[in-house]
């Protein structure tokens, strides 16, 4: 299935304001006041904790026992929103019908957010207009110019924004994995304050990052290259070769963090020459992994392309016919171009790019994207509404999360699909979507609970575009000016 990685234990603590709980939850509906305070208390000690299971389950106790609080019900949409659970929905309408609209109002803004809703800003405006003084107003705000590449400005808010709103740890956590690749310094600076305010804990994650950033920078003379194609089952695949003869079969993933070559068999990545490796103990895990697996980082030198000090990391875990997946930034400062019908990968660097772009004789769509800690997302319309979407090109057609199929009321169809002999029962999305300036048909895209691209900060996206849409079109990943150009060619 998807082929991204998740760093184990991706660790946090929820923290809370307390001026906000106070002035909160004190209303806590008709009778019984003081029981119903007195467990939203005891469920704001689990956040504060980072026991968020548990803290839930002290919420919904007190929402089936009959209590009418709209903080409770405002506190489990906060919550939820996090992970891109559906449920957060019903909740704004329960408040709305409760009449507490600041409430609906908040958690429908974060929705928008979360799911890169292009008619966000002028929610945003409205809100602003209506409820000045609410933290997570402004904190929603904030998370949009730090998506936008306002880091400068962010870094210097971050601690006013955390002091004030209802996860402290938020913040921090949010301009870490946006800003890590292009200023690793600030992102790391940032991430430390957070620590020392024992707002977040050290994660594999966080390991990761440093490793890589302490291996030399990856450097190579590339004017343009092709790297020969290998067949990788429905993926995009290249055959890699390091200086010592050693083969690298890989497929592309822009699902992939990190900027990195991802080899998931530990003795092929231990012959492939480089430097001392960094070893992160149970440092990394697949969705399909039952336990963690030790991460091995170096910097290695490949003869084809002739990189120096590529970065790389593997580990013991293989799930595909490839020996693993590389990232599109993995090849640092070059442009890669795939082309699915005439099987060919091309790395260009920017000279090379632009007169690339000035000899380009078919039709073709540019399409600006996002870049989360290596993730790409791109806009998307759909039933009137543009949203982003996360390319990924190590899933499989367009899916979207069950969290944008109930907002944007998508039509989803019921059906099966095959997986290791038997047939599984899935719910299919029934829609045409436009890409730039293309209307595409998913035939065999999920609907699913699972969000992608979600880091536990409050930006998400709808769902993915896979490669049975890209496969139709000569695509490349521009680094330079962060779009995708897609070329439409006869097959």
């Amino acid at each position: 299935m998807n082929l991204r990685i998740r760093s184990v234990l991706l660790s946090f603590i929820l923290f809370t304001p307390c001026c906000f709980i106070r002035a909160n939850a004190a209303h806590s509906g008709k009778g019984g006041a003081l029981n119903e305070k007195a467990v939203l208390d005891s469920a704001i000690v689990k956040f504060h904790s980072g026991e968020l299971r548990k803290g839930l389950l002290l919420i919904d106790s007190l929402l089936k026992a009959g209590c009418s609080s709209p903080y409770a019900l405002y506190l489990k949409g906060e919550c939820l929103l996090l992970s891109g659970k559906e449920e957060t929905l019903a909740l704004i309408d329960t408040l709305r019908k409760l009449n507490n609209h600041e409430y609906a109002g908040v958690l429908d803004l974060k929705t928008e957010l979360f799911l890169g809703d292009s008619e966000f800003p002028a929610k945003l405006k409205e809100m602003k207009e209506k409820y000045p003084a609410n933290p997570e107003v402004e904190l929603s705000e904030w998370l949009f110019r730090l998506d936008h590449g306002e880091f400068e400005w962010a870094k210097k808010k971050v601690d006013e924004v955390s002091d004030r709103v209802l996860f402290r740890f938020l913040p921090y956590e949010a301009f870490y994995f946006l800003a890590v690749n292009s200023d690793y310094e600030a992102a790391y600076s940032v991430i430390k304050k957070a620590m020392d305010k024992k707002l977040l804990k050290m994660t594999k994650t966080f390991l990761q990052q440093e490793a890589l950033h302490r291996l030399p920078v990856s450097t190579s003379e590339i004017y343009v290259a092709e790297i020969p194609y290998a067949e990788c089952g429905p993926y995009f695949g290249i055959e890699l070769e390091d200086t010592s003869g050693n083969k690298i079969k890989a497929s592309l993933d822009t699902g992939t963090s990190g900027r990195y070559l991802s080899i998931h068999k530990k003795l092929l990545g231990e012959k492939i020459p480089g430097g001392n490796a960094i070893c992160i103990e149970k440092g990394i895990q697949y969705r399909y992994m039952s336990a963690p697996s030790d991460a091995f980082i170096k910097a290695a030198s490949l003869k084809t392309p002739s990189v120096k000090d590529f970065p790389v990391l593997y580990f013991e875990g293989s799930l595909t016919s490839s020996d693993g997946v590389f990232s599109p930034f993995a090849f640092k400062d070059l442009a890669l171009t795939v082309d699915p019908v005439n099987r060919k990968f091309t790395l260009r660097n920017e000279a090379a790019l632009k007169k690339y772009y000035s000899e380009m004789s078919n039709k073709f769509e540019e399409i600006n994207y996002i870049e989360r800690f290596g993730w790409i997302f791109i806009p998307c319309r759909l039933r009137g509404r543009e949203v982003l979407m996360m390319l990924e090109t190590g899933s499989r057609d367009v899916n979207f999360n069950s969290l944008a199929a109930r907002k944007y009321k998508i039509p989803v169809a019921k059906s099966t699909t095959l997986w290791n002999g038997k047939e599984y029962p899935v719910t299919r999305p029934d829609l045409t979507i436009r890409i730039g300036g293309m209307d595409y048909k998913p035939e065999d895209g999920f609907v699913e609970d699972f969000v992608m691209g979600n880091n536990i900060y409050g930006l998400a996206c709808a769902g993915d575009i896979g490669p049975e849409f890209l496969r139709n079109y000569r695509f490349t990943i521009d680094p330079f000016e962060k779009k995708i150009v897609l070329e439409r060619q006869p097959r």
